[in-house]
């Protein structure tokens, strides 16, 4: 890639560093030259950029800083590499790199005092074959961070008895004041006691419609009452006089 292209990408990188997802390795740019950014953290840029070396250096230390120096990287992260197979004069190259640019006498402002160790760290696990599979097995039984992209499994659908027993919390719950899903919730828990308590309630309005409708039609508005007769017909009449025995 060209140097002046580069420095393009990396001067983006240092003003909006937000916009790159460092954890998907972006920009891809600066991953694949990650050695030559070393240099220019250290300050040793070329000399046809050495108009902008001051703002190109910062934005190296930044761009080294978060993409190899962040607290829960692994060793694969600490030297900017993908975990798999690694080639082993790749390995030795970026040791290097990383090691001058983290090393105390270098004087480069920016990044942890932790640099240093973790460069070595990563460097004596990846180079040892034994100790590298042993490490690519603790990673493959970790827990794979969310931006890997892989998906949380599907919650199960809930049961007819989970739905029955959300209904009975809703409707115990002291803030429930829905009339309508307090109603809905009771002819769930006791469909028969509520149809029943319905239809009472549908026979009660019923009854004072129509004891409502006969006041009305009576004469002077006044509910009438038949009553009985006291005696069979033929009998003497109530208030009248009784004959006494002869």
């Amino acid at each position: 890639m060209p140097k002046n292209a580069l420095a393009q990408v990396l001067l983006d990188f240092g003003r909006t560093p937000g916009r790159y997802a460092l954890r998907l390795r972006e920009p891809r740019e600066l991953y694949a030259q990650l050695d030559m950014l070393a240099l220019w953290a250290q300050g040793r840029v070329p000399e046809e950029l050495q108009a902008q070396a001051q703002e190109l250096a910062a934005a190296a230390v930044l761009f080294i800083q978060r993409a190899c120096f962040a607290p829960e990287n692994n060793h694969y992260q600490v030297l900017g590499l993908t975990p798999g197979p690694v080639d082993a004069e790749q390995l030795r190259t970026r040791y290097r790199s990383l090691i001058r640019l983290t090393h105390p006498d270098m004087g480069v402002q920016g990044l942890p005092s932790s640099a240093a160790g973790m460069v070595n760290r990563a460097q004596e696990v990846l180079a040892n074959p034994e100790l590298r599979e042993r490490y690519d097995q603790q990673l493959e039984g970790s827990p794979r961070p969310s931006w890997q992209g892989v998906p949380p499994p599907p919650a199960p659908a809930p049961s007819a008895d989970d739905v029955r027993r959300m209904q009975r919390t809703r409707l115990d719950s002291p803030h429930h004041t829905s009339l309508a899903e307090r109603w809905r919730a009771l002819w769930a828990r006791y469909p028969t006691q509520a149809r029943l308590l319905l239809t009472a309630t549908s026979v009660g309005v019923l009854v004072v419609g129509l004891l409502a409708w006969a006041a009305h039609d009576a004469p002077g508005g006044a509910l009438v009452v038949a009553r009985a007769p006291a005696q069979a017909a033929g009998g003497p009449t109530q208030g009248a006089a009784r004959s006494s025995p002869p």
